[in-house]
C-alpha cells in the first residue's frame, strides 16, 4: 500500500509542476494569449534592487 501511495504522489507532483505549460498549450491551440503585461504563474520575478537613497519627493 505505501509503495502504491508514493507512486500516485510523485506521478501527481509531476504533473502538477507541468501544469502551467499543459495549459498555456491548450489556450494556445485555442488562440488563446495572455494580455500585454501579464506574467504567467511560473515566470521568474525580476530581482529586487536596493536603492541606495531614497527617490525625491516631489
Amino acid at each position: 500500500m505505501q509503495r502504491t501511495q508514493k507512486s500516485n504522489e510523485n506521478r501527481t507532483a509531476s504533473i502538477l509542476q507541468r501544469l502551467p505549460v499543459i495549459l498555456a498549450v491548450t489556450a494556445a491551440s485555442y488562440g488563446l494569449t495572455l494580455p500585454a503585461g501579464a506574467r504567467a504563474a511560473n515566470a521568474q520575478q525580476p530581482a529586487k534592487t536596493e536603492q541606495s537613497q531614497p527617490a525625491p519627493q516631489r
